[in-house]
Protein backbone atom coordinates (compact mmCIF):
# COMPACT_ATOMS: atom_id res chain seq x y z
CA UNK A 1 0.00 0.00 0.00
CA UNK A 2 1.44 3.37 -0.98
CA UNK A 3 1.28 6.60 1.01
CA UNK A 4 -1.79 8.00 -0.82
CA UNK A 5 -3.70 4.76 -0.31
CA UNK A 6 -2.86 4.86 3.40
CA UNK A 7 -4.09 8.47 3.60
CA UNK A 8 -7.30 7.47 1.75
CA UNK A 9 -7.82 4.61 4.19
CA UNK A 10 -7.50 7.04 7.11
CA UNK A 11 -10.03 9.39 5.46
CA UNK A 12 -12.47 6.51 4.93
CA UNK A 13 -12.10 5.45 8.56
CA UNK A 14 -13.06 8.99 9.58
CA UNK A 15 -16.18 8.95 7.39
CA UNK A 16 -16.82 6.26 4.77
CA UNK A 17 -20.18 7.72 3.69
CA UNK A 18 -18.69 10.79 1.96
CA UNK A 19 -18.58 10.93 -1.81
CA UNK A 20 -15.17 10.30 -3.33
CA UNK A 21 -14.92 14.02 -4.14
CA UNK A 22 -14.37 14.97 -0.48
CA UNK A 23 -11.38 12.68 0.19
CA UNK A 24 -10.01 13.63 -3.26
CA UNK A 25 -9.95 17.26 -2.17
CA UNK A 26 -8.21 16.35 1.13
CA UNK A 27 -5.66 14.17 -0.70
CA UNK A 28 -5.12 16.71 -3.48
CA UNK A 29 -6.08 14.27 -6.23
CA UNK A 30 -9.03 13.66 -8.56
CA UNK A 31 -12.28 11.90 -7.71
CA UNK A 32 -11.67 9.12 -10.31
CA UNK A 33 -8.25 8.47 -8.73
CA UNK A 34 -9.85 8.13 -5.28
CA UNK A 35 -12.52 5.80 -6.69
CA UNK A 36 -9.82 3.60 -8.30
CA UNK A 37 -7.76 3.54 -5.08
CA UNK A 38 -10.83 2.71 -2.94
CA UNK A 39 -11.84 -0.10 -5.32
CA UNK A 40 -8.27 -1.46 -5.21
CA UNK A 41 -8.28 -1.41 -1.38
CA UNK A 42 -11.59 -3.30 -1.35
CA UNK A 43 -10.40 -5.82 -3.97
CA UNK A 44 -7.17 -6.48 -2.04
CA UNK A 45 -9.12 -7.00 1.19
CA UNK A 46 -7.64 -3.99 3.01
CA UNK A 47 -11.21 -2.70 3.33
CA UNK A 48 -13.47 -5.54 4.42
CA UNK A 49 -16.71 -3.63 4.74
CA UNK A 50 -18.24 -0.19 5.14
CA UNK A 51 -20.27 0.32 8.28
CA UNK A 52 -22.68 2.72 9.95
CA UNK A 53 -21.92 4.39 13.26
CA UNK A 54 -25.24 5.63 14.62
CA UNK A 55 -25.63 8.54 17.04
CA UNK A 56 -27.02 6.62 20.02
CA UNK A 57 -27.80 9.80 21.98
CA UNK A 58 -30.06 11.05 19.16
CA UNK A 59 -31.69 7.62 19.19
CA UNK A 60 -32.61 8.17 22.84
CA UNK A 61 -29.98 5.96 24.50
CA UNK A 62 -28.17 7.46 27.48
CA UNK A 63 -26.32 4.50 28.98
CA UNK A 64 -23.80 2.03 27.60
CA UNK A 65 -23.53 -1.08 29.76
CA UNK A 66 -20.68 -3.57 29.61
CA UNK A 67 -21.76 -6.74 31.37
CA UNK A 68 -19.27 -9.45 32.33
CA UNK A 69 -20.44 -12.87 33.49
CA UNK A 70 -19.13 -16.27 34.46
CA UNK A 71 -21.06 -19.05 32.76
CA UNK A 72 -20.86 -22.84 32.69
CA UNK A 73 -23.07 -23.96 29.83
CA UNK A 74 -23.15 -26.88 27.50
CA UNK A 75 -21.84 -25.56 24.12
CA UNK A 76 -25.22 -26.13 22.43
CA UNK A 77 -27.05 -24.27 25.19
CA UNK A 78 -24.46 -21.46 25.02
CA UNK A 79 -25.19 -20.91 21.32
CA UNK A 80 -28.97 -20.85 21.93
CA UNK A 81 -28.47 -18.36 24.77
CA UNK A 82 -26.25 -16.17 22.60
CA UNK A 83 -28.87 -16.11 19.81
CA UNK A 84 -31.58 -15.26 22.34
CA UNK A 85 -29.53 -12.44 23.85
CA UNK A 86 -28.52 -11.03 20.46
CA UNK A 87 -32.18 -10.93 19.39
CA UNK A 88 -32.71 -8.08 21.85
CA UNK A 89 -32.44 -4.79 19.90
CA UNK A 90 -30.44 -2.91 22.54
CA UNK A 91 -27.63 -5.50 22.68
CA UNK A 92 -24.94 -4.75 20.11
CA UNK A 93 -22.22 -7.23 21.09
CA UNK A 94 -22.02 -10.52 22.96
CA UNK A 95 -19.05 -12.87 23.00
CA UNK A 96 -16.78 -15.09 24.98
CA UNK A 97 -13.94 -13.38 26.81
CA UNK A 98 -11.32 -14.07 29.44
CA UNK A 99 -10.37 -11.93 32.41
CA UNK A 100 -11.45 -10.84 35.88
CA UNK A 101 -12.69 -14.39 36.43
CA UNK A 102 -15.37 -13.95 33.73
CA UNK A 103 -15.88 -15.74 30.43
CA UNK A 104 -18.75 -13.84 28.73
CA UNK A 105 -19.16 -10.17 27.80
CA UNK A 106 -22.14 -8.21 26.53
CA UNK A 107 -22.40 -4.55 25.44
CA UNK A 108 -25.84 -2.96 25.46
CA UNK A 109 -27.47 0.48 25.20
CA UNK A 110 -30.27 1.65 27.47
CA UNK A 111 -32.58 4.67 27.49
CA UNK A 112 -32.23 5.17 31.27
CA UNK A 113 -31.45 3.27 34.47
CA UNK A 114 -34.95 1.72 34.53
CA UNK A 115 -34.04 -0.22 31.36
CA UNK A 116 -30.64 -1.54 32.51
Amino acid sequence: MNKKEMRLLVELIKNSSRSDRKPAKVLGTSQPTVTRMRNKLVKEGLIQEFTVIPDFVKMGFEIVAVTLAKTKFDPKLRERLKKSVMAKPNIIFCAGCEGLGKNRMCISFHKNYAHV
